[in-house]
């Protein structure tokens, strides 16, 4: 989809929901949870860079 030039968007429920944009950016860039380091990264070539 980025080779095709698409937006990618992501989004939360915040502030309505419990969850943390900057955490969910975190694990968009890790594959994996940020607060489970031990975790194996879910489909590592999937995973986004920070300017992306």
């Amino acid at each position: 989809m980025l080779d095709a030039g698409a937006i990618l968007a992501l989004g939360s429920d915040y502030p309505v929901a419990p969850y943390e944009i900057l955490k969910i950016m975190a694990d968009a860039q890790l594959r994996r949870p940020v607060d489970e380091p031990e975790t194996a990264p879910i489909l590592p070539d999937q995973a986004l860079t920070a300017a992306e």
